[in-house]
C-alpha cells in the first residue's frame, strides 16, 4: 500500500515538471521574436532639422536668410483723451415722437453744460499740444543721439558704459526713479561719463490710463529721486512706451519739461540678435535722428544684443559721418531745468 502511494508521487511530480516544461515552450510560441524584415525604427532627427519652412524644405540644408530692418513704429505725437460720447443721431421727421420723460431739471442741464464745456476743452488740447512732443531733431547737420531707456540696471548698464566710453561717445540716459534709488552707485557712473540724465517716470506706468493726480504724483516722485541723486532736476522726459495724453504733455511743458521720444527704434527689448538690432538702426538712421535702444530690463529680459551691436553701430555711424551727441545738444536746450 505504502509503495503504491510513493509510485503515486513520483508519477504526479513527474507529470507536473513535464507540464511546466510544455508551457515554457509554449509561451516561446505564442510570443515570437519580431522578424528580421520588420520595419526598422526612424533614426534621431536633430532638432534644428526637425524645423522646416512653410514650403517643407528643411532650415538646415540652407544659410538663414539676411535678416532686413523691422518696420520702425513710429511712437504717436500723443494720445487722444476720451472722446466725448456721441450724440444720438436725431430722428426723421416722419419717425419724430412726442418725447414722454420727464422735463430735465435744473440741475441735469447744468451738468450737461458742464459736460459739454470738458469735452470742449479736450478738443482744443490736441492742437495746444501740437509740437509739444520732439522725435527728432535738426535735420541741417549731420548728427544723430544715441539714447537709452529703463536705467539703470546692474547687467546690461555698466557694460553699456564701458563700451561709451571706450569709444568716447555721450548718451542720454532715461532713468527710473524707482531704479536710480535701487542703483545710485550705477546713476553716478552715469554722470560721470559725461552722460545726460533724462526722466523716464517712477514707474514706467503707461500714462494714458493715470488719473492727473496719479501722473503728476509719478513724474514729480521720479523727479525728487534723480535730483537727489544727479544734483539737477532733468529737463528731459520720456513717457513710457511713448505713449501720453494731451493734457499730460501740457502740464508736462508747463513744469518746464522737454518731452522727447525717437524717430529710431531698435526693438531691443524684443530679446534680438545683434544682427537684427545692426539692421533695425542703421536700416533708419538720418540726419538729426533720435536712435532709442535699452540699457535696463527685467529679469527675464535680454539685451546682449544691445551689447554686442553697440560698438558696431558706433564705428558704422562715424563711418557714415554722424557726429554721436547728446540730446541737449542735438535739440540745443539745457539738461537741467
Amino acid at each position: 500500500m505504502f509503495h503504491c502511494r510513493r509510485c503515486r508521487f513520483l508519477s504526479v511530480l513527474l507529470l507536473l515538471v513535464s507540464c511546466a516544461c510544455g508551457n515554457q515552450t509554449r509561451s516561446d510560441a505564442v510570443w515570437p521574436s519580431p522578424p528580421e524584415a520588420s520595419t526598422p525604427e526612424p533614426a534621431a532627427v536633430s532638432p534644428v532639422s526637425m524645423l522646416a519652412t512653410p514650403y517643407g524644405s528643411s532650415l538646415a540644408s540652407s544659410a538663414p536668410p539676411a535678416f532686413s530692418p523691422l518696420p520702425a513704429p513710429s511712437p504717436p505725437a500723443y494720445v487722444a483723451s476720451p472722446s466725448a460720447a456721441a450724440s444720438p443721431a436725431r430722428p426723421s421727421s416722419a419717425a419724430a415722437k412726442p418725447s414722454r420723460k420727464p422735463a430735465a431739471t435744473a440741475e441735469a442741464r447744468q451738468s450737461a453744460k458742464t459736460g459739454a464745456a470738458q469735452a470742449g476743452s479736450r478738443k482744443k488740447q490736441p492742437s495746444r499740444a501740437a509740437g509739444l512732443l520732439i522725435r527728432s531733431g535738426p535735420a541741417a547737420s549731420r548728427r544723430a543721439a544715441l539714447t537709452f531707456d529703463d536705467a539703470p540696471d546692474e547687467r546690461f548698464t555698466p557694460q553699456i558704459l564701458a563700451i561709451l566710453a571706450k569709444h568716447k561717445v555721450k548718451a542720454t540716459f532715461f532713468l527710473l526713479g524707482t531704479l536710480a534709488k535701487q542703483h545710485p552707485d550705477m546713476v553716478a557712473r552715469i554722470v560721470q561719463g559725461g552722460h545726460v540724465v533724462g526722466n523716464h517716470m517712477n514707474r514706467h506706468a503707461y500714462l494714458p490710463k493715470l488719473s492727473d493726480e496719479a501722473y503728476r504724483n509719478d513724474l514729480q516722485a521720479s523727479e525728487q529721486v534723480l535730483q537727489s541723486l544727479i544734483g539737477y532736476a532733468p529737463r528731459l522726459l520720456r513717457p513710457p512706451y511713448g505713449a501720453i495724453r494731451p493734457d499730460q504733455l501740457l502740464w508736462a511743458a508747463e513744469q518746464h519739461y522737454v518731452t522727447v521720444n525717437w524717430d529710431v527704434d531698435s526693438q531691443d527689448w524684443r530679446g534680438l540678435t545683434k544682427e537684427q538690432v545692426k539692421a533695425n538702426v542703421l536700416g533708419h538712421v538720418h540726419p538729426g535722428c533720435i536712435i532709442l535702444q535699452h540699457s535696463g530690463t527685467g529679469a527675464s529680459g535680454n539685451l546682449a544684443g544691445t551689447v554686442q551691436a553697440l560698438p558696431e553701430i558706433i564705428a558704422q555711424l562715424r563711418s557714415m559721418n554722424y557726429e554721436l551727441v547728446t540730446i541737449p545738444e542735438l535739440l540745443g536746450v539745457a539738461k537741467e531745468k
